[in-house]
């Protein structure tokens, strides 16, 4: 019987989720993905009748640049589609479908992340590009949601699937005050990603200048280089970055290295014009 009550509330979760437009789409990316093994449950074709939805969420085309991680409006990964009406959806019983946390996180219901969470959902299952429901919070600045699933016992030091840390995801969303939360709670500020890039030196050369004037506050270090061998000055120097440039000039870059890397680029005219100043 206790285990009867509890499929009945886990499906009353999922219908409630569903409601908000969850679809699934493949195994490793879905929010609510399929059943496991031979004890499979027919959620909408058996009990809980047809469901029917009008949108579905699919992996959005993915971005290389630093300027599109900058621009892209939907951090999730995921864009909306129109699709036919959904029938059926398997799951595991006992089990809360893969990434419906994170899935939650993003689309800022704060109702289903709680029932979700009281229904025992992973707090490390990843999401789009493999970020949890952490990730994704710090992402968004939703500092409440972050602390929360922190409090719950959520791993502030995740990566996604590049390589990522919470912080370098805050840090390009240009979350300064997700930064200073993270700080305070003792994650490292040096962490690298696949491409050796540290939180400094994506908030650099994507030009988000109150998380640099943060995280050189708190001592990142500004000296450190990437696979490239080029520090957060260059980069930011490269990618015009002028507001950004100007913070780390004053916190002791050398702006002659700058000026001689990036003089000759007239798109950088802006930045060659400070450097030039300082020399």
């Amino acid at each position: 019987m206790e285990l009867i009550f509890r499929r009945l509330a886990l499906a009353a979760v999922l219908l409630r989720f569903l409601g908000h437009g969850a679809w699934p789409e493949r195994p490793e990316q879905a929010f609510v993905g399929p059943g496991v093994g031979s004890r499979r449950t027919r959620l909408c074709g058996g009990a809980a009748g047809t469901l029917r939805t009008p949108t579905r969420l699919r992996p959005a085309v993915s971005r290389a640049s630093a300027e599109d991680d900058e621009d892209d409006d939907d951090p999730s990964g995921f864009q909306d589609e129109s699709m036919e009406p959904m029938r059926t959806m398997e799951f595991e019983p006992g089990k809360i479908p893969y990434a419906a946390l994170a899935a939650a996180v993003v689309q800022g219901k704060d109702d289903v992340a709680f029932a979700l969470l009281g229904a025992g959902a992973g707090l490390e299952d990843k999401g789009a590009r493999g970020i949890t429901a952490a990730g994704f919070a710090a992402q968004k600045g939703d500092l409440d949601m972050l602390k929360h699933l922190a409090d719950k016992g959520a791993n502030l030091e995740a990566r996604d699937e590049t390589g990522r840390s919470i912080l370098v995801l805050a840090s390009i969303a240009g979350q300064p005050e997700v930064v200073q939360y993270l700080f305070e709670r003792g994650v490292d500020l040096e962490v690298r990603d696949r491409g050796q890039l540290t939180a400094l030196l994506w908030a650099s050369l994507t030009g988000k200048t109150d998380v640099v004037r943060c995280l050189v506050e708190k001592g990142a270090n500004t000296d450190v280089v990437d696979a490239d061998g080029m520090t957060a000055l260059k980069l930011a120097a490269i990618f015009n970055k002028v507001d950004v440039v100007k913070v780390l000039v004053d916190a002791g870059g050398d702006p002659k290295t700058a000026l001689a890397l990036v003089q000759k680029f007239p798109q950088c005219k802006d930045t060659v014009s400070f450097l030039s100043s300082r020399v």
